[in-house]
């Protein structure tokens, strides 16, 4: 297995058309929009969504907590696009990056990434003078997708990955990768 790393919006249009063989770590219920991909029904991992900000600071209660600021979210993140429907002005980035230095320069007020990202962008999170607000605004569980042309592989993905989830082996991967993850960056 080779991975690639696309920005999250492309990984899923070549996913879907089949130049690419699937996509890792998707939220539920892209095969919606998606409809070329096939989700390995086990949940693979999970992730904290939180709002990264400079000049505020509020108890993050869901999204319509999030309502009456500037709100810059990541291109292909599906839950941030579903939760953000009913926000009126939300900007969409292809990179992190980009919208810590949109919220350096004031032109968002918050932005919605995973809690992770604090320790994989500490540095530049800490020079723009950001923090995160808490509670986390939802917990993202995820699947892996596979293209329709391998739809004889789900069977077999599936019940190896249930091998895994239940000798513990996802769970040590997930706190194994954040540990490393916090080690590079502090």
């Amino acid at each position: 297995m080779k991975v690639i790393e696309l920005p999250a919006k492309r990984l899923l249009i070549q996913a879907n058309s089949g130049s690419i063989d699937g996509d890792l770590h998707r939220v539920d219920g892209i095969s919606k929009d998606y409809p070329n991909l096939l989700k390995v029904p086990v949940i693979v991992n999970y992730a904290n969504a939180v709002v990264f900000t400079k000049n505020y600071d509020f108890e993050v209660d869901g999204w319509q907590s999030l309502k009456k600021y500037r709100v810059g979210t990541l291109k292909g993140y599906k839950f941030a696009e579903k939760g953000t429907k009913s926000i009126p002005k939300v900007v969409r980035a292809a990179h992190f990056e980009q919208l810590i230095n949109m919220l350096k320069l004031d032109r968002i007020d918050i932005a919605i990434g995973l809690e992770l990202f604090q320790h994989s962008y500490s540095e530049t999170i800490k020079k723009a003078g950001l923090k995160v607000l808490y509670p986390p605004i939802m917990k993202v569980e995820v699947f892996h997708y596979i293209n329709k042309e391998h739809a004889d592989l789900v069977p077999l993905l599936t019940r190896q990955l249930q091998q895994m989830a239940s000798k513990g082996e996802l769970e040590k991967i997930r706190t194994d990768y954040i540990t490393r993850i916090i080690e590079q960056n502090n």
